[in-house]
């Protein structure tokens, strides 16, 4: 299974991706710019990986409740330690194909690198309920 591949991938995986995916930092970094004012108070953060994104966000966004998803024991292990001082952050060892919100859930959504394991009908059910 795949989040068993990914579970090998959770040692020092930001230093991986950063050497995969060129300009990783900017990537997050624009992930997670909004307008000015913007106000946000459920986030979703799809495939979280080790929470880089989250970890933007709540720079930003401190008040805000934040859940994580990935589908790597290891992964959600590794982000519960990292925002362990943060109350507002809930983690879910899923595939995101499996998520099953309420709508109106979550003001807004991150996914990092995650969408491109999607076939297309895949992606069109995500979309479709993540909007």
């Amino acid at each position: 299974m795949l989040n068993k591949e990914f579970n090998t991938w959770q040692q020092d995986y930001t230093d991986k991706i950063r050497r995969w995916v060129p300009a990783y930092d900017d990537l997050i970094e624009h992930m997670t710019i909004l307008p000015e004012g913007f106000k946000l108070a459920d986030i979703l953060d799809q495939d979280s990986g080790d929470g880089n994104a989250t970890a933007a966000l709540i720079q930003r966004y401190s008040t805000a409740h934040f859940t994580l998803v990935d589908a790597s024991e290891e992964m959600i292990e590794a982000t519960r330690q990292r925002f362990a001082e943060q109350a507002e952050v809930a983690f879910k060892e899923k595939y995101f194909q499996e998520l099953n919100f309420l709508p109106n859930s979550f003001d807004f959504v991150v996914a990092g690198l995650a969408f491109h394991h999607l076939k297309a009908k895949e992606k069109q059910a995500l979309f479709e309920q993540i909007y």
